[in-house]
């Protein structure tokens, strides 16, 4: 195998410009989440190459 097959990122969800911008570049969101003791969302994404 010579590279990737999957680029993931993270944004904090109130980032809506971030999540915008990666969706526009194709990625897809694979998870919503709240660290433990947090009150923060963040955004997975995905992109397969």
């Amino acid at each position: 195998m010579r590279g990737a097959e999957v680029v993931e990122t993270c944004v904090l969800g109130v980032n809506e410009d971030g999540v915008r911008f990666a969706r526009r570049h194709g990625f897809v969101e694979a998870e919503r989440y709240v660290l433990d003791g947090e009150s923060d969302e963040w955004v997975d994404l995905r992109l397969v190459l």
